[in-house]
């Protein structure tokens, strides 16, 4: 790169004479004009470190009284603003020379691994940096010394603190996948954000996963919202969720290193954003059905297990429990069994719901208790003391088919019968007749609800490390 340097003018050079040899002139001489229009050249004497001037035209006619007239005119005036401006400019080209040429220096002693040591054309292009265009060169004016100080950005926090605010309000569909894809780059816990697939009315029907899959890695699924009007199941995974990858503490550390969570944490993205919009108290997903006016399918009538039994399941399009033509007719259903049937080792796998403060185990189109009902029992009341140890919540654990009402086609059955999670749930969250919430629970209740659910989840955790929970069809 080559720098074109402006020329001192004679008159600036001629000045700088006077003012080096003001001692040895007279200050009583009187004003005289400066007769120098013409061009001069200095040259830098090495030896002395003074200025010489070379003008053969002037150096005849010049008398040290002109020259000590000069120098007492000059020194009535302050410094030329324009030779300040000049010396500031030089120093600083000085600098940025330099800075090229260690900087040349050094990519000159770094080997170029991908070149062909025997071609002609790498020897002919081996030393040449960059090829730009001189018009393109930016002048010195151009250069903001800013741009040629490295770039030093703050430190990243390996996890950012859980956003309390969020979770105090419901939110629309697009401002939660929104949350999810954020906060998945806002922590050092591994975590993935998949798009599944897309809805009926093509929205994101995600799938999230937190904390990294292994051999020794015993796996949970939640599944929040397949009830569009159950708004605090869908507040609930959002609060676990962030509290998960955000907590410092070393029971979530412990957690996470022995369980990777699998969630579908918006299951029925259509439903949920008509309930917001249209239709409070609306249920079912927004899937056309053929040959009727009415839409949507039950979500949780669509599971495969026991799903021909259509115990409360309706083949009335327009009735809020209609189950569809078939097992995962759902759109959203049979993204979620494909992503949800990839993963192995799941021995946990909870359903959440409101409303009703109930844990239920399998199964619920029969009274007849699973073969593996005592584990079930035995974790959920594990489950239900660290729910009560937070907040006094007092929960009931019973079987599905008992403690709610009988129904067939549910996910919670699905998943232990033909997933194989030993621990395998219902559960009804806060809301109910009593205080007369039921699906509509205030918004100071979502933290609450989502701290009782961290306690209860932990405590899964734990029989999933002890394996009390654990997946009996991987086992075999």
């Amino acid at each position: 790169m080559t720098l074109e340097l402006t020329k001192f003018n004679s008159e600036e050079v001629e000045r700088h004479e006077v003012l080096s040899q003001e001692e040895k002139s007279d200050e009583s001489s009187h004003s005289i004009t400066n007769r120098h229009t013409g061009s001069s050249q200095s040259d830098h004497s090495r030896g002395s470190g003074s200025i010489e001037m070379i003008n053969q035209d002037d150096q005849e006619e010049e008398t040290l009284l002109d020259r000590g007239a000069a120098s007492a005119r000059l020194r009535k005036q302050p410094p030329s603003q324009p030779f300040k401006s000049r010396l500031f400019i030089y120093l600083f080209l000085a600098f940025v020379v330099g800075t090229l040429i260690i900087s040349g220096l050094s990519k000159s002693q770094t080997p170029n691994v991908n070149a062909k040591q025997n071609s002609p054309e790498s020897k002919s292009i081996r030393n040449i940096d960059a090829v730009a265009d001189p018009n393109e060169i930016p002048t010195f004016s151009e250069i903001n010394p800013k741009d040629l100080l490295p770039e030093i950005s703050e430190p990243k926090e390996k996890r950012k603190p859980m956003e309390v605010q969020f979770h105090k309000a419901y939110h629309a569909t697009k401002d939660i996948i929104e949350f999810y894809r954020k906060r998945a780059g806002e922590t050092s816990v591994p975590v993935k954000v998949e798009t599944l697939g897309q809805s009926p009315e093509n929205r994101a029907v995600l799938g999230v996963q937190i904390g990294s899959e292994g051999p020794n890695k015993k796996g949970m699924w939640i599944n929040c919202g397949f009830h569009a009007r159950e708004w605090i199941t869908i507040s609930s995974c959002l609060y676990l969720f962030d509290r998960w990858i955000s907590s410092e503490d070393q029971d979530v550390q412990d957690f996470l290193a022995n369980v990777v969570v699998y969630m579908t944490p918006l299951a029925n993205p259509d439903g949920y954003e008509f309930s917001r919009t249209t239709d409070r108290d609306w249920r079912k997903n927004r899937s056309p059905v053929p040959n009727s006016r009415c839409k949507g399918i039950d979500q949780d009538r669509n599971w495969p297990y026991k799903y021909k039994m259509k115990v409360d399941i309706s083949s009335n399009p327009c009735q809020e429990n209609y189950g569809g033509k078939a097992a995962l007719d759902a759109p959203e259903n049979k993204l979620i069994f494909d992503w949800i049937t990839s993963k192995k080792n799941i021995g946990v796998a909870m359903d959440v719901h409101s409303y009703g403060l109930e844990i239920a185990t399998p199964f619920g189109w029969t009274n007849k208790h699973a073969d593996h009902f005592t584990e079930q029992m035995k974790a959920g009341r594990n489950m239900v003391n660290a729910i009560k140890s937070i907040h006094g919540t007092k929960y009931k654990l019973g079987a599905a088919s008992s403690l709610i009402y009988k129904t067939s086609g549910i996910a919670s059955d699905w998943s232990y019968a033909d997933l194989g999670a030993v621990c395998s749930y219902t559960i009804e969250v806060r809301g109910g007749l009593n205080d007369g919430t039921e699906f509509i629970l205030p918004k100071k209740e979502i933290i609450p609800n989502g701290e009782e659910l961290h306690a209860g989840f932990m405590s899964l955790g734990h029989d999933l490390k002890n394996e009390l929970c654990f997946n009996f069809k991987d086992k075999k």
